[in-house]
């Protein structure tokens, strides 16, 4: 079984929508999975709009490092980018936090025993194609998504081409997360009741 990772609000320190001030933008194409080239040399800050942060997973990029070492530990190809999150009374939080920049980017539709409908652009009907992997197409919707073991290749944790690169997880990498006690991640079963309305 896989799992579509997305941030589960609710829990203390999970704010129902985490707002901040990021002190620089993003060096890099969020995106792109040449992570591992990039120049990056701000030092990142966020001044947090709450008076307590504790997720573990806030989106595809925010994530603490306790959730970047169980990636690493599960062998994702990733590049950490080191950011303070600054509470509003002025305080550090507990834990440390990193930009999460995975180099794991795949397509895991099988499209032979899937349901779907190709993103067409308006103007000429040709297929969409991603940009960074132009062999695969984008999808407006898919009815029903089947997995393909093979694309996967034993990968517990990726970013998924065809869910717009949002995180994709194994049995027992999802195990591994329950197991520890991270916050602020919800795990949808990929499986005959799993649809995707359009992304792109």
């Amino acid at each position: 079984m896989y799992y579509q990772i997305s941030y589960r609000p609710g829990q203390p320190g999970c704010p129902d929508y985490f707002d901040g001030d990021l002190n620089e933008a993003w060096e890099w194409d969020e995106y792109d999975p040449g992570v591992h080239e990039l120049e990056i040399k701000h030092q990142y800050v966020y001044r947090a709009n709450h008076e307590f942060v504790d997720f573990d997973y806030c989106d595809e990029y925010l994530v603490s490092t306790h959730f970047a070492r169980l990636c690493d530990q599960f062998g994702m190809r990733e590049r950490l980018v080191p950011v303070t999150i600054v509470e509003s009374d002025g305080e550090r939080t507990k834990k440390d936090y990193v930009f999460l920049l995975s180099s794991e980017h795949i397509s895991i539709l099988d499209v032979a025993r899937s349901e779907y409908v190709v993103a067409r652009q308006l103007e000429t009907g040709e297929i969409v194609r991603d940009r960074y992997c132009p062999d695969v197409v984008h999808y407006d919707s898919i009815v029903k998504f089947v997995v393909d073991p093979d694309r996967v290749a034993g990968r517990h944790i990726f970013r998924c081409i065809d869910l717009a690169r949002r995180y994709v997880c194994s049995q027992p990498f999802k195990d591994a997360c329950e197991q520890s006690g991270m916050l602020g991640l919800a795990f949808t079963p990929i499986d005959d009741n799993f649809k995707v309305a359009a992304f792109w």
